[in-house]
């Protein structure tokens, strides 16, 4: 991915890899991406103004990953500086896609891509509901033309 790849991305987060999330060879453990970029998508969450809590959104809908699907592409190593940039990339009627790029700070080296799939659940019977308008309304203020609406599950 280059440079111009990213002008889609208006959120970036900084993590540095740090010892214990590495293997004997001083490579980032593979599930640890995992971690990185739902730090990373919390604090574009937060950006966004919404208040990040364990439990039910406004106790009202819960949030659950649905997909994670990852692409490596060069390791990180111990002490790395890694930049992850997040966005919103489609709304169905019930879920919300994220895309997430992970690459090295230094070397600008991709790292990692990673798509993720966010289903909103009502809590009590954990069936999937129509994402809230607000909602809808934030994400499409945030990313403007960047966000695809689809009008399906």
């Amino acid at each position: 991915m280059t440079a111009a790849g990213l002008t889609k991305f208006k959120h970036k987060y900084q993590v540095r890899v740090r010892y214990f999330e590495v293997d004997s060879q001083a490579v980032v453990h593979n599930a640890r991406y995992l971690e990185y970029c739902e730090a990373a998508r919390v604090e574009y969450l937060r950006g966004l103004g919404r208040k990040v809590k364990p439990g039910a959104v406004d106790d009202k809908i819960k949030v659950m990953i649905k997909k994670n699907e990852i692409v490596y592409h060069h390791p990180a190593k111990l002490d790395d500086l890694i930049d992850i940039y997040t966005r919103a990339s489609f709304i169905k009627i019930s879920s919300l896609g994220f895309e997430q790029v992970l690459v090295n700070h230094k070397n600008e080296k991709l790292l990692c891509t990673l798509n993720v799939i966010h289903v909103y659940l009502d809590p009590v019977t954990e069936e999937p509901v129509r994402i809230p308008d607000r909602y809808r309304k934030l994400f499409r203020d945030f990313e403007k033309e960047n966000i695809e609406f689809i009008e399906s599950k």
